[in-house]
């Protein structure tokens, strides 16, 4: 096969098809998912179009990309997110070097900038209570400066990443899922507080309402999926009466007026509001136009949010479930709690639990686990008095310590953020990143 043409990273011979590519099939496979590639898998005729990702990026192309991957308005409204530290040459440096962590330490910050990072992507944000002073009196404060002395830029997506679909907490959901067929769907579906979209009410003369309802259409008004010219109208009366600086289309001044209109509603996206009033104003036969604006709530998420349930087909026991548990989190031990009636001797007896459904959520998960009907509750910490009263409801407890069920997902974002990026980052997870507790 003599086609191959460098310096694409993916080469395909357009005699015979035969494809190579660095990473193996599996990276293939992966691209292909994430859309990075686009051809006919039925025609063999059908060459590879290969659309490369920029070679060269700079961190706003990086924040860019993180932003897309874990959109920031996921996250909780107490959550400190984003770009948090940026380097003063930030416009035009380029990052080829991501580090990734769990929680940025002095320890994980000094392998980070031995690994010459451009950019650290923190789980947990470094900076979250407000920071009054920059000095070396703490950690905190510490790793901070070190970080801005070394130009390294600090990234935290924390709930974000937890909350989008395919995020931490789908990772959870699956990894205990296992091979069980289950119906999973978030615990707390991520609201907006507001749509991007608004309604807007202009009452118009009947013999005037196309042309209004025109002129809104064509300033970006009445667009719902594939349809354009979306409106809904309902006839009324209107009245008014003009005082004597008034000038009015139909009727006298200072005498009550009576008129049919149309009630006409349209919905139209934040970014048009200004163009659709200029249309209203500009199309209105009246000297004032009666018109409103209203903020459209948002839609809950039926696959983003804060933590997981899963509803098995079949059950499975506790021992089964705690051992989906540690495989996950790649730990050799686990606290459990059960009720009363599952100890023997003081020990519990996980065999003899039956799991039709678990709930699960990343880090302190109480909160969102609170009054859940699930069998189990699997999280990394939860306050004692929390357990007991999980286990005197009947449900079983799990936990793994916080950073535990976090840490995990940073080896799946790292596979992510290269295919993502298509070579153009060097990603790198940190080795000295763990959790502060430990079993012995």
């Amino acid at each position: 096969c003599a086609s191959f043409r460098p310096p694409c990273p993916i080469y395909s011979c357009s005699i015979c098809g035969h494809v190579t590519l660095p990473g193996g099939p599996f990276m293939f496979v992966r691209r292909v998912a994430t859309g990075l590639l686009s051809r006919s898998l039925c025609s063999p005729s059908v060459r590879f179009q290969h659309t490369r990702h920029p070679s060269r990026m700079i961190l706003k192309d990086v924040v860019s990309t993180l932003k897309d991957m874990a959109p920031l308005h996921l996250a909780e409204k107490w959550d400190n997110v984003g770009l948090l530290v940026e380097p003063s040459d930030s416009a035009t440096r380029e990052v080829k070097k991501v580090f990734l962590t769990n929680d940025l330490t002095e320890a994980v910050l000094d392998e980070a900038i031995a690994a010459h990072s451009d950019l650290i992507l923190s789980y947990h944000p470094p900076i979250f209570a407000p920071i009054k002073s920059l000095t070396n009196s703490s950690a905190k404060q510490r790793i901070i400066v070190k970080a801005i002395e070394n130009r390294v830029a600090i990234y935290s997506p924390h709930t974000a990443f937890d909350s989008v679909e395919e995020g931490v907490n789908d990772w959870i959901i699956q990894g205990l899922s296992g091979p069980s067929k289950a119906t999973i769907k978030p615990l707390q579906p991520h609201t907006p507080a507001l749509s991007a979209s608004h309604k807007v009410t202009v009452f118009v003369p009947e013999d005037a309402a196309d042309k209004v309802r025109d002129a809104m259409a064509a300033a970006g008004a009445g667009i719902i999926g594939n349809y354009s010219l979306c409106s809904f109208s309902s006839a009324g009366t209107g009245t008014f009466k003009g005082n004597d600086k008034s000038n009015p289309v139909a009727g006298s001044k200072g005498v009550l007026e009576r008129a049919p209109e149309v009630r006409m509603e349209m919905v139209c996206p934040s970014s048009k509001l200004a163009e659709v009033s200029s249309a209203i104003h500009r199309t209105h036969p009246y000297e004032t136009p009666a018109w409103e604006v209203h903020a459209l709530a948002g839609v809950p998420s039926s696959s983003a949010g804060q933590g997981r349930i899963a509803k098995f087909d079949d059950k499975i026991t506790l021992a089964e479930l705690v051992a989906r548990v540690k495989s996950l989190f790649q730990l050799d031990r686990v606290r459990v709690a059960v009720p009363d009636k599952y100890l023997l001797d003081g020990r519990p007896q996980l065999d003899q639990f039956n799991v039709g459904s678990v709930a699960s959520c990343a880090g302190a998960g109480s909160t969102v686990l609170q009054g859940v009907s699930a069998d189990v509750y699997v999280t990394g910490e939860m306050r004692h008095h929390e357990v007991l009263e999980a286990t005197a409801s009947g449900h079983a407890v799990v936990l793994c310590d916080h950073s535990n069920t976090e840490r995990g997902f940073l080896r799946v974002f790292k596979t992510r953020l290269e295919g993502r990026t298509e070579g153009a980052l060097q990603v790198e997870v940190s080795k000295c990143d763990q959790d502060p507790l430990m079993i012995i």
